[in-house]
């Protein structure tokens, strides 16, 4: 006799599971530490608790690799790096600052552009620039670079720092050069998130399975990436009103892909129309 609704419902009681046969996410998170895996890297519930259903978990197999302590920092002015090189400074790195017309750079280091700090980079670049860009790519080899940015997909202030988010997809595409976007809302008062995410970058991994993280986003003190964005599914959600209605529409006809939610106001009854409120149930084989 079971005491669930399904077979087997209960075969959990002998691993402390006496109520339900799920886990918290920090049950999930002291096994998988123990089948040695890191702790979760993030946690995303689809309510907010105690009324969640469902928690998106993101964790990744245990290394003992360390991250290189020798960077190179590109900006335009050796003067002005920003708390960023002192933040690097005081975890251990060995800092080479270098302008982006001094080239070659030091073999076997990663390298952290501060080259939109001031302004957009790519916005009115001049030939110079250009050439001495694409010399920095022909030349990092095996090295990564993680350029340093303003806001362009989260909470965008000014889209021309967008140029650099394609520029990196090409470069990552075509060239097979490891380039990494980190955007920041506050470059000043992140300076150790932006720390913390370019150790991250530094233990990526050449896997053809799960490709490593390119794309940083911190805003208000909170690293983001391109796979999770918080939402509220009850404002997603298009519920219709006593004055419209909601119906599902396609602009492409036999395009799934196309098909959207679509809410039109409620069309005045004329005296020749009739007004029909429709019901629906399924059927299945038994009902037959």
């Amino acid at each position: 006799m079971y005491r669930g609704t399904l077979p087997g419902w209960w075969l959990g009681e002998q691993d402390g599971r006496f109520d339900e046969p799920y886990v918290s996410p920090r049950r999930w998170e002291l096994e998988l530490r123990a089948a040695g895996f890191d702790g979760l890297d993030a946690v995303v519930l689809d309510s907010k608790e105690p009324h969640q259903l469902n928690a998106m978990m993101i964790v990744k197999a245990s290394t003992d690799k360390t991250p290189s302590k020798h960077v190179t920092l590109l900006c335009h002015e050796i003067s002005k790096p920003g708390p960023i090189l002192g933040e690097l400074e005081r975890r251990g790195y060995t800092v080479d600052m270098r302008l982006i017309n001094e080239l070659p750079l030091p073999a076997g280091q990663d390298v952290i552009a501060l080259l939109d700090m001031d302004q957009p980079f790519f916005e009115n670049i001049t030939s110079e620039l250009l050439e001495a860009f694409k010399k920095l790519i022909t030349t990092l080899d095996k090295s990564g670079i993680f350029w340093v940015t303003n806001p362009c997909q989260m909470h965008c202030p000014d889209p021309r720092f967008a140029q650099v988010i394609g520029i990196a997809r090409t470069m990552r595409s075509e060239v097979l050069v490891d380039f990494a976007t980190c955007e920041v809302d506050n470059i000043n008062s992140s300076s150790d998130l932006i720390a913390d995410v370019f150790a991250k970058f530094q233990l990526r991994e050449e896997d053809e399975t799960f490709k490593p993280e390119m794309e940083y986003a911190i805003s208000n003190r909170s690293v983001n990436v391109g796979r999770i964005f918080p939402f509220s599914l009850k404002e997603e959600l298009s519920i219709s009103g006593p004055n419209d209605r909601v119906s599902i529409r396609t602009n492409n006809p036999g395009r799934l892909g196309d098909l959207h939610w679509s809410r039109k106001a409620l069309e005045i009854l004329q005296s020749d129309y009739v007004e029909v409120e429709p019901y629906a149930t399924g059927l299945n084989f038994k009902v037959w």
